[in-house]
């Protein structure tokens, strides 16, 4: 079950891996801007044009839950480009990477996108908009437009792993 305490560790260790992400880029590239859910004192200034943009727990509700989706999703912009990114999903042993222009990869061998053309024969992974978000009453129509003509729709609650997994074409849309 569920409980304040699951909550405060979760928290702990969000800040805990950002704080080890933030570390290993800033030792390596000082002049770096790094980005993230939580601003942080010692990260580089915005002046830099190279952004770090982390994201150490992706799926932090499924983590402090201890339901087993979740993700480290880091990623390199120069100016206005992403050039870099990296997710990881621990639980299930995999590294996907993607450089601009070279495509990407899943444990160092490449990926490619799903072949499916037809709606009715794929697999869509979605988010929700949060209980108080004022999107969420015209979300709900087109959910279950969507709904009504896929294969099956997927809300599994960490969205890096869900772009993964649609750039590895478990997912085709």
């Amino acid at each position: 079950t569920f409980s304040k305490e699951h909550g405060e560790i979760a928290s702990a260790a969000r800040g805990e891996a950002k704080a080890a992400v933030v570390a290993t880029i800033g030792a390596a590239f000082p002049e770096h801007a790094i980005l993230g859910a939580e601003a942080g004192a010692g990260e580089a200034q915005d002046a830099s044009p190279y952004k770090w943009i982390v994201d150490p727990i992706d799926g932090a509700t499924n983590f402090a839950h201890g339901y087993p989706h979740c993700g480290v999703s880091i990623a390199l912009a120069h100016g206005t480009d992403v050039t870099h990114a990296a997710v990881l999903d621990p639980m299930r042993d995999e590294l996907y990477t993607a450089v601009h222009g070279k495509g990407a990869q899943l444990n160092g061998a490449p990926i490619r996108v799903s072949a499916c053309t037809h709606l009715e024969e794929a697999l869509v992974g979605t988010v929700f908009p949060t209980r108080g978000s004022k999107r969420l009453e015209g979300y709900l129509p087109v959910m279950t437009a969507v709904m009504k003509r896929c294969a099956g729709l997927r809300r599994a609650g960490a969205c890096s792993l869900d772009l993964a997994s649609l750039a590895a074409g478990r997912l085709d849309g």
